[in-house]
């Protein structure tokens, strides 16, 4: 009965010690979705980001298969709607073509940057990431809130980018509009934000990577501290967090905000991907592996916790401004469609009792401000008639 009792044990140590470093045969097949941002849709783009993707899970016992996805610019609304949309039916679209091809993966990840991060973490949040074969996730440059992304672009060093809107006042509160008027139509100041989405994620434990830049000019850091303390917060043990310096040649290039890792930052993603059995285990690996998981997980003070804590309120507070804004200027619209509808009837109603000829023609003219009008005019035209 002992003899039973140890043998048991040691089985259950062994899986569990194989669980936790990764098997101990090499991984046949990696597949890699690697989801760019905003600009995305320009092809130099794409491959910037399947050669980073490469460098990043790439591995001598393996193959590495890599879908570079860049949303296309009429859909881009920076992971709202329209790029949930194309990102989820690209995606499953190429798992079905897989499966009809018969191509298998022993596991697959997602690498997903600033747009296409804030799109797959709302699919995830609604639960339509339809991949059983999931592994781990990569954000890079992920955004609690687009309408703050703005402003921080605004004031970032990029001389190119924002500067001339830097200083102006209410700035945070119009440059979404200005923003959504002469480049992004689809996207909406008051609509959904991935900051919305933290308290709807799944409850399985998936390994969650938060890559971001300490000096991004695109999204403010914190952001990325905000993040990483909501999940913990809400029970989710398998995050790590990249935080990365950028010097003045980064900035210049971008590589502040998305591909900022290099080949220095492979051993802490590999022990990532050895934990969590996308890669095989190496001998003697483990206590190496331990100690740069364990730098991932920086431990917060209670004071660091309570900041971005409040900040993840401010930015619900923020958004809340801007859904009041949104609502303001609908009724503003509505008002000017109404006040301009008044004025075409006051208009026909002059011309009704002195040129009726001209009557029908001027209905119709007038009514396209407001064409719930038409049946007002017509009304009244058969009424002074």
């Amino acid at each position: 009965m002992r003899v039973i009792v140890v043998v048991a044990c040691l089985t259950l140590t062994s899986c569990v010690y194989g669980m936790e470093w990764g098997n101990k045969h090499a991984v046949q097949s990696i597949k890699v979705y690697a989801l760019t941002g905003l600009g995305g849709h320009k092809k130099t783009e794409q491959d910037a980001q399947y050669n980073y993707a490469n460098m990043l899970f790439s591995h001598e016992n393996t193959t590495v298969t890599i879908k570079s996805i860049g949303t296309p610019e009429e859909h881009c609304d920076l992971g709202q709607t329209h790029t949930m949309d194309y990102i989820a039916s690209t995606i499953a679209a190429d798992q079905a073509n897989d499966a009809q091809e018969n191509k298998k993966y022993d596991s697959t990840i997602i690498l997903a940057s600033s747009q296409g991060a804030a799109a797959i973490l709302k699919l995830m949040s609604q639960k339509k990431l339809k991949m059983p074969n999931l592994k781990g996730i990569f954000f890079e440059g992920l955004f609690m809130s687009g309408n703050d992304a703005f402003y921080h672009s605004i004031h970032g060093e990029r001389p190119e980018d924002y500067k001339p809107l830097k200083g102006l006042p209410y700035v945070r509160w119009w440059a979404p509009y200005l923003a959504q008027f002469l480049k992004l139509p689809h996207y909406k100041p008051e609509g959904d934000q991935p900051v919305h989405c933290l308290s709807e994620l799944p409850k399985e434990q998936l390994p969650i990577a938060i890559i971001h830049g300490k000096k991004d000019q695109r999204v403010n850091h914190d952001d990325a501290m905000v993040l990483y303390t909501q999940l913990r917060q809400r029970g989710k043990n398998n995050v790590y967090l990249f935080s990365k310096e950028a010097g003045p040649d980064a900035i210049k290039s971008e590589r502040d905000h998305v591909n900022v890792l290099d080949e220095k930052d492979l051993p802490a993603v590999r022990a990532i991907l050895r934990k969590f059995n996308i890669l095989p285990s190496i001998k003697g690996s483990a206590q190496e592996d331990k100690d740069l998981l364990s730098a991932l997980q920086p431990k917060l003070s209670q004071k660091d916790i309570n900041y971005y804590i409040k900040a993840y309120y401010q930015i619900h507070e923020r958004h809340k401004v801007h859904v009041d804004i949104a609502r303001g200027v609908e009724i503003a619209q509505d008002t000017a469609k109404i006040a301009a509808g008044a004025a075409a009837v006051y208009v026909v109603v002059k011309m009704l009792t002195r040129n009726r000829p001209q009557v029908a023609e001027t209905a119709a003219t007038m009514s396209m401000l407001h064409p719930e009008l038409l049946m007002v005019l017509m009304g009244m035209a058969e009424c002074l008639g």
